[in-house]
């Protein structure tokens, strides 16, 4: 029986070992609800590790009281609500010090495609380590739009900053547009009469010239009726006075402006 028992206990001190020697993952610090139940084990595990060995340990002695001080200055909250706070020892933040020797659960080490581009963790373009608790990879990315067109609270089409015109519906090139009962988003020319026309019921698009996509560079004449520019004053698209349309990037029909 004591064999037995002394075998058992050689197993359970191989397993604290090893959870103390693997990167193992806890939810990131601080967290909604961080009780301190739960950052009772991640410092007794630290404190472990410590004072078994402390050449072995990440930690310093002052860590590890900067630790324990702040355990005892939240030990009766129902929850913790931020571990970013400083050590009166150390000068670091109590995350800084915790993540020493615990790999927080961020974005980048959980395990799950966050972004949703069919890449997961450090395989994303968007991560730069596993600490990173931002997945999203720009590259992309829908940018916010220069120019919406809605109706009744529905985005029907919109020009964005890299130069893309995404609408709801298709666009029609080299027909004169007809203005119909429904409404409609007209670009007309300088005698008045449309060049260009979104229908905000379907979401479609009639241009009366031709569509000029991927341009390197774009240089309307002053005549032009619509300009789309972005800040910094870069134009990304524009229709002139013959109902051409002329975009940095390109048209996503049946899109989702």
């Amino acid at each position: 029986m004591t064999t037995k028992k002394r075998f058992i206990g050689i197993i359970l001190i191989s397993f604290i070992a090893m959870l103390l020697s693997s990167n193992v993952a806890f939810p990131a610090c601080p967290k909604p609800e961080y009780a301190p139940y739960e950052l009772r084990a991640h410092i007794r595990m630290i404190v472990f590790n410590f004072l078994s060995d402390k050449a072995l340990s990440p930690h310093t002695s002052d860590e590890i009281l900067d630790l324990l001080d702040f355990y005892r200055s939240v030990r009766g909250n129902l929850l913790v609500s931020n571990c970013d706070v400083t050590g009166a020892r150390t000068g670091m933040l109590i995350s800084e010090i915790l993540a020493k020797s615990i790999t927080f659960v961020v974005e980048c080490n959980d395990g799950f495609d966050n972004d949703r581009d069919g890449k997961i963790d450090l395989d994303d373009p968007g991560c730069a380590d596993s600490s990173d608790n931002d997945e999203t990879d720009c590259v992309g990315c829908p940018s916010p739009p220069l120019l919406l067109i809605r109706n009744a609270g529905t985005n029907i089409a919109s020009f964005d900053k890299n130069g893309f015109l995404v609408i709801k519906g298709t666009l029609q090139q080299n027909t004169a547009p007809v203005q119909s009962s429904d409404d409609e988003f007209v670009v007309k020319d300088s005698s008045g009469n449309p060049v260009a026309m979104i229908n905000l019921v379907a979401g479609n698009m009639i241009i009366k010239g031709s569509l000029f996509q991927n341009q390197g560079l774009l240089t309307p004449a002053s005549s032009n009726n619509l300009i789309v520019k972005d800040n910094d004053d870069r134009i990304k698209a524009y229709i002139d006075n013959l109902g051409n349309l002329y975009l940095r990037e390109s048209v996503v029909e049946n899109g989702n402006p």
